[in-house]
């Protein structure tokens, strides 16, 4: 649940750093409850218990909302806790699975899956999409190692990371905080269910 602004009692040269994040939290949770398009600034500025002229001291616009939302959201996909080096293929994509699963039912992970890219202005909206592609490369790039290494069985590491980002991101679409699905145990089903999909067949290769 979103911050009412005045239940944040930071220090002074925090507040509007911490004001405008709960601002951003106020709106993806809005953005996710009732669409990008339904929800308006006054919609945004009643959450928080402030009022709109209020809200325009933070942010000019929806869109640069939206954006500040997306940008969050790609920071902490490429922020995913350090995978080690000596982990194979297959493990490194085991642990980035877990880690974006956790990640994309939160508030800006949701925002980035459910709303898209389609409502930003059209230089927003290529910066998002450029922060997407980084995101996919990461994955990528474990694919082939995993390739590599003999842990993963792929042909095109793209379009098999296109399958998996199918699959984790509609988590965002069915998944509710409040259900009766546990977000812990999901994730490791889900992490099964890809690991399971591309891991080499170990089995097929010693009886060769």
């Amino acid at each position: 649940m979103s911050q009412r602004w005045g239940q944040v009692l930071p220090p002074r040269e925090e507040q509007y750093e911490l004001k405008r994040r709960a601002a951003l939290e106020a709106a993806a949770n809005a953005f996710n409850a009732h669409g990008f398009y339904k929800t308006s600034l006054g919609d945004i500025a009643a959450e928080l218990g402030v009022t709109k002229a209020a809200l325009y001291y933070y942010f000019k616009s929806k869109d640069e909302i939206l954006f500040e939302c997306h940008t969050l959201a790609i920071e902490a996909m490429t922020s995913l806790p350090a995978i080690s080096e000596d982990l194979s293929g297959l493990q490194k994509v085991e642990a980035f699975v877990l880690g974006y699963v956790d990640m994309i039912v939160q508030s800006f992970g949701r925002c980035l899956v459910l709303t898209g890219t389609h409502p930003l202005e059209p230089e927003n909206a290529e910066k998002c999409r450029a922060g997407r592609r980084r995101v996919h490369d990461l994955l990528v790039d474990m694919i082939n190692t995993g390739v590599k290494d003999g842990s993963i069985r792929s042909q095109d590491a793209r379009l098999t990371a296109n399958f998996i980002f199918g699959a984790l991101n509609w988590v965002a679409q069915w998944h509710r905080p409040d259900g009766r699905d546990d977000i812990v145990r999901i994730s490791h089903d889900v992490k099964d269910f890809v690991i399971n999909a591309i891991a080499a067949d170990v089995s097929t290769k010693e009886g060769a």
